[in-house]
């Protein structure tokens, strides 16, 4: 990457951020590398991928086995809308599999894996949702989801754009907290904490020294706080004010995702 001229401008975990023209490429070494709330071993997961891969037509080019896939695809929603959000593409490529491999996919495996990482109910939810926008087959086995309920999630996921990124981003920092507090001005103080002064894991992409050098934190913590006020001002008070000022969309975020089975 280096050599075609591009830039390092974040380091972390089995990923790595290039810069070149105004474009940004990700490289990974992992599937995944981000957790997902609670759930204990959903990255371990995929640390064997390779047992679920097949080489197509004798190539070098590798194709994870249906059902491994579709487990991928679950999960990686599930990462998408815990953090930032996701939106209806995604779902889109969940339902694509349902559609074209749903009489042939073995469910019983799918959700023995699924349970393991805690996204077996979740993922019930997911499919009630592709029912009820693209159709999937019979045999797929969907959440028993109220009308009230599927409007509300699908009105979620649109606001959100394609991807999930045009919700505010105080609502997402809110939310997450709710799972420690039910008092919305203790989770807006945590998550106002933790924006300004993020945890060594999110601070070394920023600057991949810290992963020598975690006695640099403070030092890194003042150097972020200057770059946000000096280049990112508005951006900055737009999500303080947020946070101090919060509205009662990150409450109903979390209980919305409680239902789906994600929190």
């Amino acid at each position: 990457m280096r050599g075609a001229g591009y830039v390092l401008k974040g380091k972390s975990d089995g990923e790595w951020k290039y810069f070149k023209n105004g474009m940004e490429i990700e490289v990974h070494s992992k599937i995944r590398n981000e957790y997902i709330g609670y759930r204990v071993g959903c990255n371990d997961c995929f640390n064997n991928m390779w047992e679920y891969a097949a080489p197509l037509n004798g190539s070098f080019t590798y194709r994870w086995r249906k059902n491994f896939q579709l487990i991928y695809l679950i999960s990686h929603t599930a990462k998408h809308l815990y953090g930032r959000g996701c939106g209806l593409r995604m779902l889109a490529d969940i339902a694509v599999v349902l559609r074209h491999d749903g009489d042939r996919l073995r469910f019983d495996d799918v959700f023995q894996e699924l349970e393991k990482i805690h996204l077996d109910v979740f993922s019930r939810s997911l499919f009630a949702l592709c029912k009820r926008c693209f159709g999937v087959p019979d045999a797929v086995p969907c959440a028993d989801m109220p009308d009230a309920r599927c409007d509300e999630a699908m009105e979620y996921l649109l606001v959100g754009g394609t991807f999930g990124f045009n919700r505010e981003i105080t609502v997402n920092l809110v939310r997450r907290e709710y799972g420690n507090t039910d008092r919305v001005t203790k989770a807006c103080f945590i998550a106002l904490w933790h924006k300004i002064f993020p945890s060594w894991k999110d601070m070394r992409i920023l600057y991949p020294r810290l992963a020598r050098y975690a006695c640099l934190m403070p030092l890194a913590w003042m150097a972020r706080g200057i770059r946000c006020l000096l280049f990112k001002r508005e951006k900055t008070f737009t999500i303080l004010e947020g946070l101090v000022h919060p509205s009662d969309e990150a409450k109903k975020a979390y209980v919305l995702l409680e239902k789906l089975g994600l929190e």
